[in-house]
């Protein structure tokens, strides 16, 4: 799903070495560059995971310096 020019979403579930997983990923162009971050769970456990993987995902921002933004360590 395209979020603007420089940003889409894609979900998508399979399995991967034997294993049904099921994974979020958000790519953003900015330059030359494309960052991509990106969460996985199993099957079993992608309901109740989704919605804060997702926030996470979604929270990523590229500064103004070009590098992503960073959290403070907690």
């Amino acid at each position: 799903t395209a979020i603007d020019k420089a940003t889409v979403v894609f979900e998508y579930s399979g399995p991967l070495q034997g294993r049904e997983l099921h994974w979020y990923s958000r790519a953003q162009k900015e330059g030359d560059k494309v960052y991509l971050v990106t969460a996985t769970a199993s099957k079993e456990q992608w309901d109740s995971l989704a919605a804060k993987l997702r926030e996470c995902v979604d929270s990523f921002k590229i500064e103004k310096s070009g590098l992503p933004a960073q959290t403070p360590a907690k």
